[in-house]
């Protein structure tokens, strides 16, 4: 799936990406000043250190598209001397492939052997993905030059090498262990002085059934100097979105628990401020409030609260898109779907009038994860009547863009 500019006035479309992997994409927002759109893709993820899913950035054009979380360096950029890495790893099955920082793809062999060429001596890490059937395995490896004849051998810290010092010297083979694990980003938000990205991270294991488990949390990150700090989360909830206010530098974000749902904010270092609304599971019923996003003006926030009716079976699911003020009060559903039916993803227009969102049709007992796709509609806020924008069927994350800042 591919990000695509559509101009409602003059109803034209303009792909500005052009990725080949399926469904790859899982988040889209903007800048506040409309120069960058922001997000969350799996394409090209195993040249990132450790995460599934990246966030990225791009002009509206489509132009210096850059990969901005996990270490990424790019390949044209990296410099000179470059050699092999010669590895091996262990506990891997299926079919793996090895890169390292800046370099190329290779392939593991079947005895677990592996030589990755031209990799820049300045690389620091290396990263080996397995697939086997539906089943994932990852590791990875610091990487360090070879010691060269006559160096101290004490355990003393070497002196910061020069450009050019490390010219004829080699990589230290790795021995690379892998494991059933991943991590990756599934949302993200751009503060409005375009510095620093607030995003949900995921991490998956396994447990004793060889089901995977998720943990969630919130980060700050730093587009210049990497990850910045953790937002405070109370024990027992769970982290759904977030997003960055465009009035002050705050931001809102969901939390869930065994009792309910609700919107708390947070201050720009990630410390919890209070809860701004709390949603108690009604009755037969369980509610998980996800992707917040401001009006223009600060004002209010739309956001989407998924439903579980657990009472008859089999168990029904909808998704309902809510707004709410931004002093939490005025609580009101927007959007109210039939049971089995998703309305998610909601994004406010320019002028705060009108939200766009994704709507997917589904049966009573289909869980809300099975709708990626679906298509664009539109209500307006003052007069809620939704109408359908698309009718493709495979149409999903609306992302309105904001009048452009120069």
């Amino acid at each position: 799936m591919n990000v695509m500019i559509y101009d409602l006035e003059e109803e034209t479309r303009k792909l500005v990406t052009r990725y080949t992997e399926p469904k790859n994409l899982t988040d889209i927002t903007w800048s506040y000043d409309g120069q960058w759109i922001i997000f969350v893709s799996s394409h090209g993820f195993i040249h990132s250190r450790d995460n599934e899913r990246n966030i990225f950035r791009m002009r509206p054009d489509g132009s210096e598209l850059e990969m901005l979380t996990g270490e990424y360096v790019d390949p044209a950029e990296v410099p000179a001397p470059y050699g092999p890495l010669r590895g091996r790893v262990v506990d891997g099955r299926g079919e793996c492939r090895v890169c390292a920082q800046g370099a190329n793809v290779a392939e593991v062999n079947d005895d677990g052997t592996f030589e990755l060429p031209g990799v820049p001596l300045s690389a620091t890490w290396a990263r080996v993905i397995c697939r086997d059937g539906e089943d994932i395995l990852q590791g990875e490896a610091e990487l360090a030059l070879e010691e060269e004849e006559g160096e101290d051998e004490e355990g003393e810290e070497a002196p910061v090498e020069e450009e050019g010092e490390t010219a004829g010297r080699e990589f230290a083979p790795v021995t690379i262990e892998m494991e059933p694990r991943g991590q990756g980003w599934c949302r993200a938000s751009l503060s409005r002085d375009g510095r620093t990205l607030a995003g949900v991270l995921y991490q998956w294991t396994l447990n004793e059934e060889g089901e995977r488990q998720y943990a969630y949390e919130g980060v700050l990150y730093d587009i210049e100097e990497g990850r910045q700090g953790t937002l405070e989360c109370p024990e027992g909830k769970t982290l759904r979105g977030l997003a960055w206010s465009p009035t002050s530098d705050q931001l809102v974000g969901t939390l869930s628990d065994e009792e309910g749902t609700g919107l708390w904010l947070w201050d720009a270092e990630g410390n919890l401020l209070e809860p701004l609304v709390e949603i108690p599971n009604p009755e037969e019923e369980t509610v998980v409030a996800t992707e917040p996003v401001w009006s223009p003006d600060g004002r209010q926030i739309a956001f989407a609260l998924r439903r579980r009716y657990w009472w008859k079976e089999p168990t029904q699911y909808r998704t309902d898109i809510l707004l709410v003020g931004e002093d939490g009060e005025g609580l009101s559903t927007l959007v109210e779907s039939g049971w089995g039916d998703v309305a998610q993803h909601p994004s406010w227009s320019d002028d705060g009038e009108e939200i766009f969102y994704q709507f997917s049709p589904g049966e009573p007992d289909q869980p809300h994860g099975e709708r990626e796709m679906g298509d664009i509609w539109s209500v307006r806020v003052a007069e809620p009547t939704p109408v359908a924008l698309t009718e493709d069927g495979s149409s999903y994350l609306p992302a309105f863009s904001p009048p452009l800042s120069p």
